[in-house]
């Protein structure tokens, strides 16, 4: 019980770090969106598809969108299709043990979804990992965390995807093909 609590104070300070040394440092960039990683609680949406729809919004390949569930902990037997993370994928100071994590935070992406709420500490975790030069998610989360900020509810992924593409168009972030 000590540990558990040791290991998330740990995680939380790499992350209160990590947003300050961002928030010293603007890293929002004007290129294009190319590539896309996305980093979705299935407890609050669950919709994968949907997500990977968002490629044609976008105005990028299907195959350059990569999609990461996260599910705070998983029962003996549960399948899933596609990448997923628990919070059992994170070590001391929120470093990245778990195989899929791994290997979607060592991609680099032009944009970053963070379709997750406040309360949970492995999706803000694998966010800070992440390499990506713009960041967009709700407005439920610390403001520092992402470049663009939605007010949506979480669970209305056509608002939140209609307000994403509207403003990507504004900055100009998305391709003209």
């Amino acid at each position: 019980m000590i540990f558990k609590g040791l290991k998330k104070k740990s995680a939380e300070k790499f992350i209160n770090k990590q947003l300050e040394q961002i928030h010293e440092k603007s890293t929002a960039s004007n290129s294009k969106i190319k590539t896309v990683g996305c980093i979705v609680d299935i407890e609050i949406f669950s919709d994968v598809e949907a997500i990977k729809g968002l490629a044609g919004l976008l105005k990028v390949q299907p195959n350059h969108i990569s999609v990461i569930q996260y599910k705070e902990r998983t029962e003996k037997g549960e399948e899933f299709s596609g990448l997923l993370f628990t919070d059992n994928d994170f070590g001391w100071k929120g470093s990245v043990v778990g195989k899929d994590l791994n290997q979607f935070v060592s991609k680099k992406y032009d944009l970053l979804i963070n379709y997750f709420d406040n309360e949970k500490l492995g999706p803000k975790l694998a966010a800070m990992h992440c390499n990506a030069a713009f960041k967009a998610g709700f407005d439920v989360v610390d403001h520092r965390m992402n470049d663009l900020i939605i007010h949506s509810d979480l669970k209305d992924f056509k608002s939140f995807s209609s307000e994403l593409t509207k403003y990507l168009s504004i900055l100009n972030k998305l391709s003209n093909d």
